[in-house]
C-alpha cells in the first residue's frame, strides 16, 4: 500500500493535478504522519518527488517548522478557534508557492469548528492545500468527507501496531542492545543483529521498534531524519516480500556508511 500511494502522490504532482483536500487514514498514527510530512517534502523541497531529506525546507518540515506548513494537533476536541488560528497563521504568511494546512484527529472536531472547515472546502484558497488525517474514518462527518479526496494509508495487524508484546522480548532485548552499543564505527554490534534477527517476523518487529524509537526522538537528533527514512524504506522492502536478511543487512551497512549516530 505504502509503495502505491507514493506513486500516486508522485504522479499528481508531476501532472500538476493536486486536489485542494484529501483525507489520509489508517489505524496508525506513526503512518499517517510519516505520509503527511513525505507528500510535504515532495511538495515543498527544491528536489521535488525526489526529495532529499537533508536541505533546510525538509527539516524544517520534519519538526513542523516550515513556514508555508501548518499542523494543527489539539489533545481534545478541535474548536472553532482553532480553525479560525489555523487560518490566521497563514494570512500572515508569504505567499510563496503553496500553502498547506494539517490538520489531524479531524474525527475530533466540534460541529462549529466543522462549518469553519467546510467554508474553507468549498472555496479554497489559491494554491492552499488541506491534509486531514484520522485513524477513524467512520467517524468524521460525512459532508466533510464528500469535498475532500480520501486515501486510504493501509491498516495494520495488532500485532505490528502494539508497543511491545510478551512474545516480542527477545526482539526487544536485541534492539536495546543495538541502541546502547551502536556507532558507526563499532562493528561487533552489527554483526551481534545479524546474528540474533533470522526471521521476517523477528526483523519486521525491530524496524517497528526503530521507526517508533526515531520518531519519538527524531526532534532531539538532526541524523534520526536519515534513519527514519532508512528504517521505513527497510519496512517497505519486508513488506515487498524482499528477503528479510538482505534487508536487514542492506539497513545496517548502510547506517554505517551514512555514518548515522542514534544517541
Amino acid at each position: 500500500m505504502a509503495n502505491k500511494l507514493e506513486n500516486y502522490l508522485d504522479n499528481i504532482i508531476m501532472k500538476n493535478k493536486l486536489s485542494h483536500a484529501y483525507i489520509f487514514h489508517s489505524n496508525n498514527e506513526e503512518e499517517l504522519d510519516n505520509i503527511i510530512l513525505l507528500f510535504t517534502k515532495k511538495i515543498f523541497c527544491p528536489s521535488g518527488i525526489n526529495y532529499c531529506n537533508s536541505c533546510k525546507i525538509c527539516n524544517q518540515i520534519n519538526v513542523k517548522n516550515y513556514i508555508n506548513f501548518y499542523c494543527l494537533e489539539t489533545e481534545g476536541t478541535i474548536k472553532k478557534e482553532d480553525i479560525e488560528n489555523l487560518k490566521f497563521n497563514f494570512s500572515i504568511s508569504p505567499l510563496l508557492n503553496k500553502k498547506v494546512y494539517w490538520i489531524k484527529n479531524i474525527e475530533n472536531i466540534t460541529s462549529q469548528a466543522a462549518n469553519a472547515v467546510l467554508k474553507f472546502l468549498e472555496e479554497p484558497p489559491k494554491d492552499v492545500l488541506i491534509f486531514l488525517t484520522t485513524t477513524k474514518i467512520k467517524s468524521v462527518i460525512s459532508t466533510i468527507i464528500s469535498r475532500c479526496q480520501i486515501l486510504n494509508v493501509g491498516y495494520f495487524n495488532n500485532n505490528e501496531l502494539s508497543t511491545i508484546s510478551n512474545e516480542e522480548e527477545f526482539v526487544k532485548e536485541v534492539f536495546e542492545e543495538f541502541l546502547k552499543k551502536y556507532s558507526p564505527t563499532e562493528f561487533f554490534v552489527i554483526f551481534y543483529v545479524m546474528d540474533k534477527l533470522k526471521v521476517k517476523k523477528d526483523i519486521s518487529v525491530f524496524f517497528s521498534m526503530l521507526l517508533r524509537y526515531t520518531y519519538n526522538n527524531i526532534k532531539n537528533n538532526q541524523y534520526l531524519n536519515k534513519l527514519y527514512e532508512l528504517a521505513l524504506k527497510s519496512k517497505n522492502e519486508l513488506e515487498n516480500n524482499i528477503n528479510a536478511r538482505l534487508v536487514l543487512d542492506s539497513f545496517l551497512f548502510e547506517m554505517c556508511k551514512s555514518n548515522i549516530e542514534i544517541r
